[in-house]
This record gives structure tokens, sequence and C-alpha cells, in this order.
């Protein structure tokens, strides 16, 4: 489950930000500041991805806007 939630998150910000190293070091390391501070990753593994994927398509939405 944990696999396809990162795949969709990873998709999604790769349509926001072009660079895949930068993506990754998102969803690795930057506290998310929308989402208590968390990064991707830990809200992947206390099973809250859909927050992550929410936030994500909520940028996509308004820059398509």
């Amino acid at each position: 489950m944990a696999v396809g939630i990162m795949r969709r998150i990873a998709t999604l910000a790769h349509g926001i930000e072009p660079s895949r190293q930068a993506v990754w070091d998102w969803i690795n390391n930057t506290p998310i500041e929308e989402l208590e501070g968390r990064t991707a990753l830990e809200l992947v593994f206390d099973g809250q991805g859909e927050r992550v994927v929410e936030l994500l398509e909520s940028i996509i939405d308004k820059r398509q806007s």
C-alpha cells in the first residue's frame, strides 16, 4: 500500500517540480508547514499519505486556474 501512495505523491510532485532529485529530497527531508511540519515520508509511514496527495492536488489545481 505505501508503495502505491508514494508513487502517487512522487508523480504529483514531479508535475510541480521537474527535477526528480528535488522531488526525492522534498519527499524525504522537507517539513510541510501545512501538515504539522511533517515530511511526506513521515505522513506516508503514519498512514496519512492521502493528506499529501490532497495538498499536491490543490497546488496543481491552483496553478491550472
